[in-house]
């Protein structure tokens, strides 16, 4: 019993942990994108 539920709780946080590494991923993105607006604005307005 102890071993299974052991086993069972490492699955859980490998799940926690792949959601986690896709949130993430997914905020990483929005501030890549958002730093490249911006980068694209300024050079607009330097012209």
């Amino acid at each position: 019993m102890g071993k299974y539920g052991g086993t069972y709780d490492v699955r859980y946080s490998r799940r926690e942990l792949r959601r986690r590494r896709l949130r993430t991923l997914s905020y990483i993105g929005l501030v890549l994108l958002a730093v490249a607006t911006v980068a694209v604005v300024l050079m607009a307005m330097a012209r």
